[in-house]
């Protein structure tokens, strides 16, 4: 690949709070109540989520994710006796495990969010283990139980699993791509207004790491870049790309601009000395021009005519904020 200063590019850093993932599950599963029963177990009872999930780093870049669930449960044994079944011993139990989580997060190509799910079930309180039958032997309950509630675990891993990828990943890429090619004024006033235009021509992103509590991301978006003078109409964006492998590069931005401008223009920018922040030096970058950053260096590479046309090359490059990801 070239120097990254030889093209035009943007990168635009991506977050999500670990904490909202919390937030938004504690708000929906908090307290829900799951049916352990089992009638060909001849297994009653009921469990629930009865304390806070958590939600942290977990190892070699995953989402670790902790579910306190708790319970009582009852479980009878029976025989035939004269045709009839009757319950020969029964014992009832209290008891609490943790479900852990494991989640690896990764980008589809088409930009939704996916997930490599791993399970492990930790007793925190086990039931009683043994049952009754007539003073004359031992029943163990651990074991009908556990494999019934790690059925019901399964299905709230699941739930779980399937509420993470509400992340609006896709929804702010898209947003920001669509943004990104629309014309935005840098500088002047009247017939003198300068607007850029950036036209993509590829997308990628580092990967997702999952880091400080957070996860993050960079989107590079390539691209063609050019600057006229004058109001401009409004584009019709192109579609949002699969995407590719991006690497790791020194600055949010660096763009190559050429800009066109009739002899007239050029003279007459130069007797007003022409706008500073049409060099852009430390220009501040709002959010009503679609991008929250600041522009730090600028130059000009060269001057050429180009049919009657006097073209500045111009090179910029900055920093841009990380985007907040809206909560699911």
């Amino acid at each position: 690949m070239a120097n990254e200063e030889d093209y035009s590019y943007v990168v635009l850093p991506l977050e999500y709070d670990l904490q909202n993932i919390s937030a938004n599950l504690n708000e929906k599963h908090l307290g829900e109540e799951f049916d352990i029963g089992n009638k060909k177990n001849n297994l009653t009872g009921l469990m629930k989520i009865d304390g806070n999930i958590i939600v942290n780093e977990g190892k070699e870049n995953s989402i670790n994710i902790v579910i306190p669930v708790s319970g009582k449960a009852t479980k009878r044994w029976t025989q035939m006796l004269l045709g009839k079944r009757i319950t020969i011993a029964k014992a009832s139990t209290n008891f609490s495990s943790n479900l852990n989580l494991n989640l690896t997060p990764k980008l589809a190509e088409d930009w939704t969010l996916t997930l490599d799910p791993k399970t492990k079930h930790v007793w925190t309180k086990k039931p009683k283990t043994l049952c009754v039958l007539r003073n004359l032997c031992i029943l163990p309950l651990e074991g009908a139980l556990k494999e019934r509630i790690e059925k019901i675990e399964e299905k709230i891993s699941k739930k779980i699993e399937e509420k993470i990828p509400d992340i609006k990943f896709k929804e702010k890429i898209k947003e920001k791509w669509e943004s990104l090619q629309q014309p935005k004024k840098i500088s002047g006033n009247g017939s003198y207004e300068l607007y850029l235009m950036f036209s993509p021509t590829g997308i990628g992103h580092t990967g997702i790491k999952v880091i400080d509590g957070k996860l993050k991301d960079k989107i590079l978006i390539i691209g063609s870049p050019t600057a006229k003078f004058g109001e401009q109409d409004k584009i019709n964006p192109s579609p949002l790309p699969s995407f590719g492998k991006a690497q790791h590069l020194k600055n949010d931005f660096n763009i190559n601009i050429p800009i066109r401008m009739t002899k007239k223009h050029l003279l007459n920018a130069l007797n007003a000395k022409m706008d500073q922040s049409v060099l852009g030096v430390n220009k501040d970058i709002g959010e009503d021009e679609g991008v929250d950053g600041y522009i730090s260096n600028a130059e000009i590479k060269k001057i050429e005519i180009i049919n009657n046309d006097v073209v500045i090359h111009l090179t910029a490059s900055g920093g841009i904020s990380a985007i907040k990801l809206q909560n699911y």
